[in-house]
């Protein structure tokens, strides 16, 4: 398995990560193992939705999909109908009842019916956040509301999405917070600020990074040379080049012993010391004994491990599950995973039961439909590719005229 280096420390992937975290909950929804509602249709309706759709991500009620025509994206319901057609350049889920998308060159937004709310007028924006969002007009950031209306005016160089009721704005090169009227509540003095998350910002001054309540108190000192946003009441902080978890009071839960942490997911964070890797839960618990050479998140209640170059599967207790032999691995989705043997592909269920031998080339699950596609290269570069549901039953066999190019084997 290639590592998905979710770093949580890399400036931009922790922002990212953040964005979609809520409150002081962990960040959510990875690999919940919920069944799509597109899984209850009928074979037939399931292996349409693969052959109209390259892509199909849940939101909220709807599907987030993209055309395999035109590559193009819109939204299907749970019974396959596209209800908002694949017209546009790019979109996201659903978020406060609205989408981001991108048509013409502009960016704005829709609702759940398909009707553009706020015209794609903008050449950036960000998604809403209870109940605003950030745009950008001349170079500057500013925040409209679901009618558009313009509630701060775009002043500012840099911004972050709201949450807790604040936001963080960059003016002068430095970073502060405002709230939802635009009133700066905590000035622009900082060299880096995020999020608030169970009360608590992560900021930097002078290289070094501590914590601030929202009248702008200093709740935990600048000790650390890096430090992730709080989840679950704990935040993950380094100093000389080891990690540690502590909770709001800035007291340690676990002491600074680990020389990689990821971000948390689900409560349950990676981690590395001397090199082997392991899980930690968000009490301090090391769940996973860090003796693996890699490991990746948890999906489905399984998290992939590597251990002398083969991989398996761990539970949240600790447990190999699955043992560590197979050459690579994808996660768990809709119940199997898809897994590599001596060059050829085949799906296991969560109990290492084999769903479909690994006899084939490549293997595809896309488990928001329940369908696995297993293809076979011929002689002449023409595939055969075979459906199956995620009991490994056979659905339909076709031939495609070359092998595809992509490169994830799960949707």
């Amino acid at each position: 398995m290639k590592k998905n280096y979710i770093v949580a420390f890399g400036p931009l992937l922790l922002c990212c990560m953040m964005l979609f975290s809520c409150g002081c909950d962990s960040v959510e929804k990875y690999g919940s193992g919920e069944i799509s509602a597109l899984c209850g249709l009928s074979a037939e309706k399931r292996l349409e939705l693969v052959g109209a759709y390259d892509k199909i991500y849940p939101s909220g009620e709807l599907f987030l999909v993209c055309s395999a025509c035109t590559g193009k994206w819109g939204f299907v319901d749970e019974n396959g109908k596209e209800v908002i057609p694949c017209m546009y350049d790019v979109a996201s889920s659903f978020s406060d009842g609205l989408a981001w998308v991108k048509h013409g060159g502009g960016q704005g937004f829709i609702d759940k019916s398909g009707k553009e709310i706020i015209s794609c007028t903008y050449r950036f924006t960000r998604g809403f956040s209870e109940g605003l969002a950030w745009v950008k007009d001349g170079g500057r950031w500013g925040v409209i509301d679901k009618s558009g209306r313009e509630v701060i005016p775009c002043s500012y160089e840099n911004s972050w999405a709201f949450r807790e009721g604040v936001a963080a704005v960059m003016r002068n090169g430095r970073w502060g917070f405002v709230d939802s009227s635009g009133e700066e509540v905590i000035p622009c003095i900082y060299q880096e600020a995020r999020l608030f998350s169970c009360g608590l910002a992560r900021v930097e001054i002078d290289g070094k990074y501590g914590f601030i309540d929202k009248a702008g108190k200093v709740v935990v000192p600048f000790a650390y040379d890096n430090a992730q946003h709080f989840s679950d009441g704990v935040a993950w902080v380094m100093k000389d080049d080891k990690w540690g978890l502590i909770d709001n009071s800035g007291d340690f839960v676990l002491p600074r012993v680990y020389d990689i942490v990821f971000m948390s997911i689900n409560g349950v964070t990676q981690v590395c010391v001397d090199g082997k890797c392991g899980f930690v839960d968000n009490k301090g618990t090391e769940i996973v004994p860090c003796i693996y050479d890699d490991t990746e998140y948890f999906s489905e209640g399984l998290a992939a491990v590597g251990s002398g170059g083969k991989w398996g599967y761990v539970d949240r207790s600790g447990r190999l599950v699955i043992p560590c032999e197979y050459d690579e691995v994808g996660t768990f989705s809709a119940g199997v995973a898809d897994v590599e043997l001596d060059g050829k592909w085949g799906v296991i269920d969560s109990s290492g039961k084999s769903v479909v031998d690994t006899e084939y080339d490549k293997v595809i699950c896309f488990g928001q439909v329940g369908i696995i596609a297993a293809d076979i290269v011929q002689s002449d570069g023409s595939v055969v590719r075979t459906y199956f549901d995620c009991d490994g039953v056979p659905l339909r066999q076709e031939s495609l005229e070359t092998v595809g190019t992509a490169t994830d084997h799960t949707l």
